[in-house]
């Protein structure tokens, strides 16, 4: 099993790179040369890289556990932030989630969590786009989005697609369990204003209530907090 997982995101993450368009080809050298290092890394791992702690799956394989504390990081990157995090987890009862669409950061997040021999809480690295994602797992406890980038080279106003669109903000709050907290942070004042703009489009639809807004200093730092039924909050940290 240890040895089948290994060779299965081997060879999507391959497959993904060499299929790429964006990037040079050195790029593209330089990343397979990446991960045919912690391949062999992985092979001569003594412990069990399917097991407690980390896992890489693709969208056909996207669970959450029953009775678990689900905490998701939607575009996770290469998952530093979501793996620190992880660490301090010391519940045992807490499954957390990065969630990424290019397969090589998902396999460096991946490698990183399990020769770092991080304890805390299970990491699932997902080779996934978030709203597929979303629509194919359970209700979650809290949903992070961290500076988050529009796929676009133009004005964000635009209605280019984005990871946070209205489909992906509409099933975040529909997967909310109760209690439960939607987070974005973001260092882009113009993209977090037009995403702000597109949470209080849904407000009447979720119930959600714009109860808290703040603006500190020179640095245009800004804060947003919405609340809606069930005590779910959704709350905009916008700034440097």
């Amino acid at each position: 099993p240890v040895a089948d997982e290994v060779e299965l995101a081997l060879d999507l993450t391959t497959k993904e790179i060499e299929g790429r368009h964006d990037g040079d080809a050195r790029y593209r050298k330089h990343r397979m040369e990446y991960v045919r290092a912690e391949v062999e890394a992985l092979r001569s791992f003594k412990g069990d890289p399917t097991g407690k702690q980390d896992r890489f799956v693709t969208d056909q394989a996207v669970s959450t556990e029953a009775g678990k504390t689900t905490h998701v990081e939607l575009g996770s990157g290469s998952g530093k932030w979501i793996a620190d995090r992880a660490k301090q987890d010391i519940s045992g009862n807490s499954v957390w989630f990065a969630v990424e669409q290019r397969a090589d950061r998902v396999w460096e997040g991946y490698c990183s969590h399990v020769l770092g021999g991080a304890e805390g809480g299970k990491v699932v690295n997902v080779w996934c786009d978030a709203v597929t994602f979303l629509a194919g797992c359970a209700a979650v406890d809290n949903i992070y989005v961290n500076h988050p980038e529009p796929d676009t080279q133009g004005d964000v106003e635009t209605e280019a697609s984005h990871m946070l669109g209205l489909e992906c903000l509409k099933l975040c709050f529909e997967k909310l369990k109760d209690g439960g907290r939607w987070v974005m942070v973001t260092d882009n004042l113009i993209y977090g204003r037009k995403v702000g703009r597109d949470v209080a489009r849904l407000m009447q639809e979720y119930g959600l209530r714009h109860d808290q807004r703040a603006e500190e200093g020179a640095e245009l730092k800004r804060k947003e907090r919405w609340q809606g039924k069930g005590g779910r909050e959704c709350w905009m940290l916008m700034g440097r």
